[in-house]
C-alpha cells in the first residue's frame, strides 16, 4: 500500500512505468481512495497544491473525490479547488477514474447551488466539457451539469452554445458519459429551449429523450413526456403521437394513463373550448404546480386564446371586439384588444382596429417569404438535413462492417438461413 507521499511522488513522474501502472490499478479498483481516505484533509489539500492540475489530472480527480465525500471539509475550499481542476484537467489519464471526476464535479454543482451560487459554476464547467469532449458532438458527463447550472442562473446563452451542436458521438470509454447523463441533458436542455422560447428545437430534445432505447420508462422520460405535451400545445396546437422508436415498455407506460392530468388538458385544448380548458387547469392547478409546469401551462390557455383568433381569420374579414371576445372566451370587448395588438405586435395576426366601431378587420400576410433572409435559412436548414443525412450513412456503414454487427448477424440469420435452405431445422 502507498502512502501520500509516495502517490504525490508518482504523479509527478519521479518513479518508473512500473510504479505508475501499479497506481493506475489501484485507482481503477479503488485500492487508492481506501489508502487516501485514512488521510487528513489538510494533507490532502497540501497534495493538491504539489500537484499540477493539468499534468496529473488523475491525482487531483481522487484526492477531490475523497474530499468531496467529506461532509465537514469546507465547501468554499472545496469549490476552489475543484474550479482549478475542471478549468485545466486533462482527459489523457481519466478513463482510469471517471468515478472519481463524476463524484467531484457532481460535488462542485451541488456546493454552488447549496450556496446559491450557479453563475459562477458555468465558466468552469463549459471548460471541462470542451477538453472533455473529443469534438464538439460528443456529449459528455459535464453536459448535463452544464446545463443544470445554466438553467439555475437563467444563463440560457451559455448553454445555446453547447446545445448548438447535435449530439452524434455518445462513447462512455472517452468521456464518462452514462444513460441517465445522456437523459438527463435534453430534459434540461429542452428547460434551456424554452426559457428562450425556441420551443421546435425543446420538442426536439424531448421526443430524443423519449425514443432513446430503453429497458424501463424512467422518471426522467415521464418528466420530459409532460413537457413534451405542453410545448406541443404551444407550438402546434395538438399532442403528437409517440416517436415511432419509442420502446415498448416506455410506450405502454405513457399510454396507459401515467400522466393524466396531461393527457387531459391535451383533449381540452384539442376541443378548442377556452372555458373547458381553463376548468381542467382550476380542477388539477395542484398537480402542474407540484410539477412546476403551471407557467407552461397558463401559457398553454393563453395560446389557445390566440389560436383561437387565428381560426377566425380563416372565417371572418371583419369582426366586432365583443365578437371576438364571445367567441374566444375572454372577459370582454377591452381583453380582446389587448389579446389582437399583441398578436399584432408578434406577427402572428395581420389585422387592425377601429376605434370608432370597435371593429377589427382582418388582412392576408404581407410577408411572402420570397426576400433573401427567408432564402438564407432555406439554405442553412438543407444544409444542415445534408450534413445529417451524411453523418446517418457514415454511421449506418460503420455499424455494417463492425464485428459485434456481423457476428450477430451470422449467428442469428446467417447460419439460420443457411440451415432452412437445406432444410434442418434446430
Amino acid at each position: 500500500m502507498m502512502n501520500l507521499q509516495t502517490f504525490v511522488t508518482v504523479l509527478r513522474g519521479c518513479t518508473d512505468d512500473d510504479t505508475f501502472k501499479k497506481l493506475l490499478e489501484q485507482i481503477t479498483s479503488g485500492e487508492a481512495t481506501k489508502w487516501l481516505s485514512q488521510e487528513r484533509s489538510d494533507l490532502l489539500s497540501s497534495a493538491l497544491r504539489e500537484l499540477d492540475p493539468h499534468a496529473s489530472s488523475l491525482g487531483w480527480a481522487v484526492v477531490l473525490a475523497v474530499l468531496a465525500d467529506r461532509p465537514d471539509y469546507p465547501s468554499r475550499e472545496f469549490l476552489s479547488h475543484a474550479a482549478i481542476f475542471l478549468r485545466h484537467l486533462s482527459p489523457v489519464h481519466l478513463r482510469h477514474c471517471w468515478p472519481q471526476v463524476r463524484a467531484v464535479a457532481d460535488k462542485f454543482v451541488f456546493y454552488s447551488l447549496q450556496l446559491n451560487e450557479p453563475l459562477a459554476a458555468v465558466e468552469p464547467l463549459t471548460r471541462a466539457l470542451r477538453r472533455l469532449a473529443p469534438t464538439p458532438n460528443h456529449i459528455t458527463l459535464m453536459h448535463p451539469l452544464l446545463m443544470q447550472v445554466c438553467l439555475k442562473a437563467q444563463c440560457y446563452h451559455a448553454a445555446s452554445l453547447v446545445l448548438a451542436h447535435d449530439v452524434l458521438e455518445v462513447t462512455p470509454a472517452e468521456t464518462g458519459v452514462n444513460v441517465e447523463d445522456v437523459l438527463r441533458y435534453f430534459y434540461y436542455g429542452g428547460m434551456v429551449w424554452i426559457g428562450l422560447k425556441q420551443f421546435t428545437r425543446a420538442l426536439d430534445l424531448f421526443t430524443f429523450a423519449i425514443a432513446a432505447p430503453a429497458n424501463a420508462a424512467s422518471a426522467i422520460v415521464v418528466e420530459c413526456y409532460k413537457k413534451l405535451v405542453l410545448v406541443s400545445l404551444l407550438e402546434c396546437g395538438t399532442l403528437p403521437p409517440l416517436p415511432k422508436h419509442t420502446a415498448p415498455v416506455v410506450a405502454r407506460v405513457l399510454r396507459k394513463g401515467q400522466v393524466p392530468d396531461y393527457q387531459v388538458l391535451a383533449d381540452a385544448y384539442a376541443s378548442h373550448d377556452a372555458a373547458r380548458v381553463a376548468r381542467v387547469v382550476e380542477v388539477r392547478r395542484q398537480a402542474y404546480e407540484d410539477d412546476r409546469n403551471l407557467g407552461l401551462v397558463k401559457q398553454c390557455v393563453e395560446s389557445l386564446h390566440k389560436r383561437n383568433v387565428q381560426r377566425l381569420t380563416q372565417t371572418f374579414l371583419t369582426l366586432s371586439l365583443a365578437d371576438i371576445a364571445a367567441r374566444v372566451g375572454l372577459p370582454g370587448p377591452e381583453a380582446a384588444e389587448r389579446l389582437i395588438l399583441r398578436m399584432v405586435e408578434e406577427k402572428s395576426v395581420c389585422a387592425s382596429i377601429s376605434q370608432r366601431d370597435g371593429m377589427v378587420a382582418f388582412r392576408d400576410s404581407p410577408v411572402q417569404y420570397n426576400d433573401l433572409a427567408a432564402v438564407a435559412r432555406l439554405d442553412a436548414c438543407l444544409a444542415r438535413s445534408i450534413a445529417l443525412s451524411k453523418r446517418a450513412r457514415a454511421v449506418d456503414n460503420s455499424i455494417a462492417v463492425s464485428k459485434e454487427y456481423v457476428d450477430h448477424y451470422v449467428h442469428d440469420d446467417g447460419l439460420d438461413s443457411t440451415a432452412a435452405m437445406y432444410g434442418v431445422h434446430a
